[in-house]
């Protein structure tokens, strides 16, 4: 099926960098990247480790800032929304889930799902209950009660993605989501990633696993910060 017929990318950048400083020498981490995703698309990034997968993630995210170039989400300019417009996406619209995860470890696992929406001055009633059916959706309600030190690395995964998809955003970003997990573990965040695609969530994840990428509607590499091929 082409997403991509008379439709809006839901996700995209054009002429995309981020420069760092090292002395007098300027590092592209990402270099002048253009790139567009859709409502409903599996998009995998490859590349080695150091190729810039994870800040072209940050940037599409919102987490980092370019250093040139512009990001759309639904045709509207990051550069024109700013730091509230884009902090307001990164609330509702953009799931991300960080390669280390980030749990806290003194919290239960609905304790670290619903922390975004009580940050957020959501009713803690409301906040639970959103928190425990994100849970269910990714198989772990029975869980819920658990810290991350009495789950197992595929559980930990999940409810990073729980927490990710507590507010149903409309794209979810992941960052190398398998790299600590079996065969088992990966097929279930597959299923995960595979479901939220048929109910017309974009998913774009940063994966070198080809338990994923097999999966994925497109495969984009990554090299030195320019992305090199779309397949």
């Amino acid at each position: 099926m082409d997403l991509t017929q008379n439709k809006q990318p839901i996700l995209a950048c054009r002429k995309l960098s981020k420069v760092f400083s090292d002395g007098d020498r300027r590092v592209f981490a990402v270099k002048e990247a253009s790139f567009e995703m859709f409502a409903g698309e599996f998009v995998c990034l490859r590349g080695p480790s150091g190729s810039g997968k994870s800040t072209f993630l940050k940037l599409l995210g919102g987490i980092d800032e370019p250093s040139g170039g512009d990001i759309f989400f639904q045709g509207a300019s990051y550069a024109q929304l700013g730091a509230l417009g884009i902090g307001a996406l990164r609330r509702h619209q953009i799931g991300y889930v960080l390669q280390e995860l980030a749990l806290i470890n003194y919290l239960t696992a609905v304790e670290n799902v619903e922390l975004p929406s009580l940050f957020a001055g959501e009713p803690p009633v409301h906040c639970r209950t959103q928190a425990l059916q994100t849970l269910r959706m990714v198989g772990l309600e029975p869980r819920a009660d658990h810290l991350p030190s009495r789950m197992s690395a595929g559980e930990r995964q999940r409810t990073a993605i729980a927490r990710a998809l507590l507010t149903r955003p409309a794209v979810l970003i992941a960052d190398e989501p398998s790299s600590s997990l079996d065969t088992a573990n990966t097929q279930q965040v597959v299923d995960i990633l595979l479901k939220l695609c048929r109910n017309g969530v974009a998913v774009l994840v940063a994966t070198h696993d080809d338990r994923i990428i097999a999966h994925a509607q497109r495969v984009i590499s990554i090299q030195d910060g320019s992305l090199l091929n779309k397949e």
